[in-house]
């Protein structure tokens, strides 16, 4: 999975630890790439091929990184046609026909992938090559065999944890060991591919699923059996919106592992008396989903009906539980002003969360507000090319919002952390500066 920066992939952990519960031999290839792929990346992936001769080839895609997956694709079939070549993730999920018409891929994975991996890889070692596995889409004869979902997990204990193994230790210099707990969000922001994955897997079981409190404690105490970490920080979407798992897990947290964590919530999920549970368990932050501080961009454009008195409550709930507050955003929506603009620093303001998180917003396809961009021709497909990392720029051609002024809102809502004494804004800027000083000399570098 190709990226601009480092990162855990939960995604490809998870496949990963499940494979290999299944005595099924897996390598990751690392390729962090600074603007275009460069021989150095290229030589990686041919040497990488030589040395693990693979039966299968696979990536998993966001939309922005399937332009460099192309072109790694493209390269690997001129060393071999013979090797399958499989993209899953949120793009082929979400547009699975932009994906799979691709000339040197073979076949897409909808959805979870876990089993539907199993039975390709099955399928090659016994040199069936079946075409009929769920989940899965192939290419035959220029025609696409379009195979059905099969149902959602729906016992997460089954899996085996993440391989914690796969990545470099580069993305854990933070001290927290990072977790997921669940998979899914009851919730349909239009911006989000959790509402498309839902209709997509309608009929097919329950979209938000917990693991047990016991399964997810084991894998903490396991982690921290092999590495020394300060703190836990939990990746879900919603991490509070099941009251009774939480309290039940709250209390089992406090006793056996007694590190601060953070979470994610939802403003209106959380109440007062949640709070406090989370602050005894040890709960030292919550990130809150406020997006745009403008009520009708919330609820007309993002389809989050949730007044400013909510997310003030929100804020002011966990202050008082004495938990820090972390702010995310997204600036360049689809029908926002200047004035809407202001609205967000204005509300990240009176609010003073002690870490604030701004994006530009990026029209993903296959969602209600991605789709929309498109069909309503806002989005500019040159600046898309050239785009690798969303949280700095806008590829949207907003009327009467230039794209300057919509970087110089993300930087300027990120600065009303100042209103709180956090300094550490500063940090990241002057990292950026020095980056654009002192560039590395060549791909090979920057494939690490």
């Amino acid at each position: 999975m190709p990226l601009a920066l480092p990162a855990y992939l939960f995604q490809l952990a998870a496949l990963s630890a499940f494979l290999k519960s299944k005595a099924v031999a897996v390598r990751y290839e690392e390729l962090v790439i600074e603007g275009a792929i460069r021989e150095g990346h290229l030589i990686r992936v041919n040497k990488a091929i030589a040395e693990f001769k693979p039966d299968l080839i696979a990536f998993s895609s966001y939309e922005m990184s399937f332009a460099w997956i192309q072109e790694i694709c493209d390269y690997i079939k001129s060393l071999s046609k013979e090797i399958p070549i499989i993209v899953g993730g949120y793009y082929p999920t979400l547009s699975p026909e932009d994906v799979l018409k691709h000339n040197s891929v073979d076949v897409i994975c909808l959805g979870e992938g876990e089993y539907p991996l199993l039975e390709l890889l099955s399928s090659l070692k016994n040199g069936q090559r079946r075409t009929d596995i769920a989940n899965l889409w192939f290419k035959e004869g220029g025609r696409f065999i379009k195979n059905p979902l099969r149902p959602l997990l729906t016992n997460l204990d089954e899996l085996p944890f993440v391989d914690r193994d796969l990545f470099t230790s580069e993305n854990r210099k933070s001290g927290s060991l990072e977790v997921m707990a669940s998979r899914g969000c009851p919730y349909d922001c239009t911006n989000c591919s959790n509402h498309a994955l839902k209709k997509l897997y309608h009929g097919l079981g329950p979209y938000m699923r917990y693991r047990t409190a016991e399964h997810v404690l084991s894998e903490i105490e396991q982690c921290l059996a092999r590495e020394n970490f300060k703190s836990v920080q939990f990746e879900d979407d919603m991490f509070t919106s099941n009251p009774k798992w939480l309290e039940g897990f709250c209390r089992q947290y406090k006793e056996r592992i007694k590190l601060p964590f953070s979470c994610n919530i939802r403003p209106g999920t959380c109440s007062p008396q949640a709070f406090a549970l989370l602050r005894d368990a040890g709960c030292r932050q919550v990130s809150i989903g406020l997006e745009s501080g403008d009520e009708i961009i919330r609820r007309n454009v993002l389809g989050r009906d949730m007044p400013d008195k909510v997310i003030i409550e929100a804020f002011g709930d966990a202050k008082k539980a004495g938990i820090k507050r972390k702010s995310f955003n997204m600036v360049g929506l689809p029908g926002e002003t200047v004035f809407s603009l202001w609205k967000t620093i204005w509300l990240n303001l009176r609010l003073a969360p002690e870490a604030v998180q701004t994006s530009v917003y990026y029209p993903f396809k296959g969602t209600i507000l991605g789709d929309r961009c498109y069909s309503e021709g806002l989005v500019d497909l040159e600046s898309k090319k050239r785009l690798k990392l969303y949280a700095f720029d806008s590829i949207l051609n907003l009327p009467g919002l230039p794209r300057w002024v919509i970087r110089i809102a993300k930087w300027l809502n990120s600065a009303t952390v100042l209103r709180s004494g956090n300094i550490t804004i500063f940090k990241p800027a002057f990292a950026m500066v020095f980056r654009s000083i002192y560039k590395k000399p060549c791909g090979c570098a920057g494939a690490n």
